[in-house]
């Protein structure tokens, strides 16, 4: 099916959500993903934000195969916001969507320490609203650059498109 979706459908990456799915983030199934996202220089992307899949387990991943960009979503959501920044200071394969994350000091905080270039624009819906995302990127309070790398530039560039 991953031959599949890549070569006939042309994604560029995938989601696993591993607590849905019943598999642990470290299970060998995610290892067979990653070494096929590696072989199509694909993306992953992983909700981050409830064990197994916190920003510091998925860093354990990025670690494992430092050539596949993740994507973990919600920057942490309520529970870990606290881990990104120390996860995507040590692994430059990552980069965090900024849905559904309510702390906008720790983002502001985690931009200024990182650059903008590893942060996305994300609506999550049904979850957020597409207007209450983009006010928070206002709220951010970023250079028209910063803003555009978070809306749209850094998805483009992860992608390939």
């Amino acid at each position: 099916e991953l031959e599949k979706i890549f070569h006939v459908y042309g994604f560029k990456g995938l989601k696993l959500i591993p607590y849905l799915q019943g598999f642990g983030i470290n299970h060998k199934i995610v290892y067979y993903v990653m070494e096929y996202l590696a072989k199509e220089k694909a993306v992953l992307y992983i909700p981050s934000g409830y064990h197994p899949q916190s920003p510091l387990e998925i860093a354990d991943i990025a670690d494992a195969f430092p050539e596949v960009n993740i994507v973990m979503g919600f920057a942490g959501f309520t529970d870990f916001w606290m881990e990104v920044l120390p996860a995507m200071k040590r692994h430059s394969n990552l980069f965090t969507d900024i849905s559904c994350q309510s702390n906008v000091r720790a983002i502001k905080e985690a931009i200024k320490v990182l650059g903008s270039e590893r942060f996305l624009f994300a609506s999550s819906l049904p979850y957020s609203d597409i207007e209450i995302e983009y006010e928070k990127i206002e709220l951010l309070g970023l250079n028209e650059a910063d803003k555009e790398n978070i809306l749209w530039r850094n998805a483009k560039k992860l992608l390939k498109i």
